[in-house]
């Protein structure tokens, strides 16, 4: 079996994936026995004789809404200073076009060969109203279970850790330095300018725990005038405790892969239905935090009339009474209609009568799940809970319900204990770009999201998880003290900006990919992708061209509730495989996110030849190179944010 024939010219002007305002190249550093590399304003990968200690160093401004003021490095000076390599910079933080920005700051950055010292000035340029102000230090993720030495700010030490578990509240607190060992080295980072603590960001998908200030038990926002100055450092100081590990370099070979037995189910795909205005008359109908799930695994469509890869959906937003959001059901309904979906609705409600009121309107639909959520904890509150479980008008259909986040997993880890103790499954949603916009950061989520699917099944106990949607923006802000913001993606609002420019390049393909890689453990009944149309969406429009996104949700689909196949060996740096068969063939799709051209070399049974490679990225430029009667090894060349999908036969 194939998947439906999604053949369309690709968007023009799409396969940059860098994000506007150009982001400056990654300068590599080394000094001594200390390498890292500088990405416009962060220093990351900071490592000594090859040991990462710290995944990043940099100065972050967040705004009154905890939105992240844009850095635009304009200056940078790179010189020996005796047995010192000192680094100077400027950054400006504002918008890239205005006329001045709201703050800047000076950095020096000193590799010695001892230490690494990062210093940075920060002066107001212009009032404005903030919630934090200063440097943050980034911890790789697989520092999970690592213990540390704690001084607080007046000296006296404690023991810590990074918990192994994704923890819902900081691990560490009343942070002036840390100390802790790795390897052969003995690491110490002081802090100065503030208080810091530290918080698991892997809460969000972050790859990294995150050692910040000003402590969250402060008040904020906090008005900020031009001329108010901020200094701090981050001192980082190592000492060996022995010789590090020798290692003879062997020959470089492609990482070679085979494929195991069938082993489990692969999840659901579904769509998130449109919240673009899309009808000029309809211009306040938004389809809100709701996805379809396709009646089926595969959906065949005429090519002349194509339908969405995972069929289409839309819902309900009801912070109100059951009228005012009847538009957005009516609209989603239609969507839906159109691609034979079911619906999966996600009531946004203020009070249990809102709840009581809306349900009516869905008792003519194929609705195939329900979760209700409240619009300001954006988790499903005991009272609305009642209100939904309890209906007896058959707006509900038996076993349809869930309940959960609307937001992140952070909110459905550190509220789980307030939730109903009944929900029947767990849901929450999923983007890479809580603090970061950086290629590097989104990439390494991949690896994140792993580990929260993890602790959602954990925390679920058994019932079915339902992630979802899966956007590479935040659809709204979860965490904002502005009140009257869009609580659902709103074009119209030019405070809340919900779409990502790579949305329609090749790059954003090959992230999805290697998300639903990432995310489909067992416990995971269904993910929830991109939505169908729009700035969000798999194409800008209901008819025309597709993004890159729309072929790699038919492939995607393609194997939802298939048996999957386990990808068996070490695969590179940010390259993600999944496979499962399909009818008679076994389908394998392959993504690399690394900057670079990988090969790879599938060691397949002889019974499994090639029968057919389609590839998507940049030129399509994906060589595979099979032997003719499928005995010998298939070598793949991927280039860099490229994907492809490989049938398979089998007898």
């Amino acid at each position: 079996m194939t998947g439906p024939d999604l053949r369309h010219d690709p968007v023009p002007g799409t396969l940059d994936s860098s994000p506007p305002g150009g982001v400056d190249s990654p300068v590599p550093l080394a000094h001594g026995r200390w390498t890292a590399e500088l990405r416009n304003d962060e220093l990351a990968d900071i490592a000594h004789d090859g040991v990462v200690l710290l995944r990043a160093v940099r100065v972050v401004v967040r705004d009154q809404d905890w939105g992240t003021v844009p850095p635009h490095r304009r200056s940078l000076d790179i010189e020996p200073a005796g047995d010192s390599l000192l680094i100077r910079l400027r950054v400006d933080h504002g918008e890239a076009d205005a006329s001045a920005p709201l703050l800047s700051w000076d950095g020096e950055i000193e590799f010695s060969p001892s230490g690494l010292a990062v210093r940075a000035t920060c002066r107001a340029r212009a009032p404005f109203r903030r919630n934090r102000i200063g440097l943050v230090v980034l911890h790789p993720m697989s520092d999970a279970g690592r213990r540390f030495t704690v001084t607080d700010p007046a000296g006296a030490e404690h023991d810590g850790a990074f918990p192994v578990e994704i923890g819902p509240h900081q691990p560490l607190r009343d942070v002036a330095a840390l100390r802790w060992s790795t390897g052969h080295l003995q690491a110490r980072l002081a802090l100065t300018g503030d208080v810091f603590e530290t918080e698991d960001q892997r809460n969000w998908t972050d790859a990294s725990f995150k050692t910040y200030s000003t402590p969250l038990t402060e008040p904020f926002p906090v008005a900020v005038q031009p001329g108010d100055e901020i200094v701090q450092t981050a001192t980082l100081t190592v000492t060996t405790l022995g010789e590090p590990a020798r290692t003879e370099p062997g020959p470089v070979t492609p990482a070679r892969l085979t494929l195991g037995d069938p082993a489990g189910v692969l999840p659901e795909i579904a769509l998130a239905a449109s919240t673009a205005v899309l009808d000029p008359v309809d211009v306040h109908a938004r389809a809100a935090l709701v996805h379809a799930t396709g009646r089926g695994p595969h959906i065949d469509q005429p090519a002349e009339h194509v339908a969405p890869p995972g069929g289409a959906g839309g819902g309900l937003h009801g912070p109100g009474r059951a009228p005012a959001g009847r538009p957005h059901l009516d609209r989603a309904s239609a969507e839906a209609g159109r691609w034979s979906a079911d619906l999966d609705v996600r009531l946004i409600a203020d009070d249990p009568a809102a709840v009581t009121d809306a349900l009516p309107a869905l008792v003519e639909l194929p609705v195939r799940r329900l979760g209700v959520f409240s619009p300001s904890t954006h988790v499903t509150e005991p009272e609305l809970w009642q209100a939904v479980s309890s209906s007896d008008g058959g707006a509900v259909p038996a076993g349809a319900l869930v309940g959960g986040a609307r937001s992140h997993f952070t909110e459905l880890n550190r509220q789980l204990h307030r939730l109903p103790t009944d929900l029947p499954a767990l849901t929450f949603s999923i983007t890479p770009q809580m603090h970061t916009i950086e290629r590097e950061h989104i990439v390494d989520s991949v690896g994140a999201q792993r580990v929260v699917a993890t602790n959602a099944v954990r925390l679920a106990a058994g019932r079915p998880v339902d992630i979802g949607p899966v956007t590479l923006k935040p659809r709204f802000n979860a965490v904002a003290t502005t009140a009257g913001l869009p609580v659902v993606p709103d074009d119209s609002d030019p405070r809340v900006q919900t779409s990502d420019p790579r949305q329609g390049t090749p790059f954003a393909a090959a992230w999805l990919i290697a998300s639903v890689d990432a995310l489909a453990v067992p416990g995971v009944r269904s993910l929830t992708l991109m939505e169908t149309t729009g700035p969000r969406g798999l194409r800008p429009m209901a008819d025309g061209p597709v993004y890159p996104a729309w072929t790699a949700a038919a492939w995607l689909t393609e194997l939802a509730g298939r048996a999957g196949r386990p990808v068996l060996g070490a695969l590179p740096d940010r390259v993600s495989a999944l496979a499962a068969d399909v009818g008679d063939e076994t389908v394998l799709l392959i993504a690399n996110l690394d900057r670079t051209t990988v090969t790879i070399t599938l060691d397949l049974p002889a019974c499994r030849a090639v029968l057919t490679s389609d590839p998507l990225g940049p030129g399509e430029a994906v060589a595979v190179r099979a032997g003719a009667n499928g005995a010998e090894p298939v070598e793949v060349a991927l280039p860099s944010d490229t994907a492809v999908r490989i049938v398979l036969g089998r007898s």
